[in-house]
């Protein structure tokens, strides 16, 4: 996925990102917009992880690793359902 990351190469420096977006979204929690982002980029963290894992684009096995997630953790169905 470091072809299209621009500064971000792999999952733990998504990871990153999604920990400043978080920071940012508790500074105020009131704001949907800060709230959405970090729904957005932790859903997005899958594709990430999926990817490394793998090391290949499968949409339909990355689908269903994401269905696995949500019917496993209510947090996951959440972020499906925002995202």
């Amino acid at each position: 996925m470091a072809s299209f990351s621009f500064l971000i190469t792999n999952p733990e420096e998504f990871l990153q990102k999604l920990e400043r977006d978080f920071l940012v979204y508790k500074e105020n929690d009131l704001d949907s917009g800060n709230a959405i982002t970090c729904a957005l980029v932790a859903w997005h963290l899958t594709d990430w992880v999926w990817t490394e894992r793998n090391g290949i684009e499968n949409k339909k096995a990355k689908r269903d690793y994401q269905k696995r997630l949500t019917e496993k953790y209510d947090f996951f169905k959440m972020l499906d359902a925002v995202a």
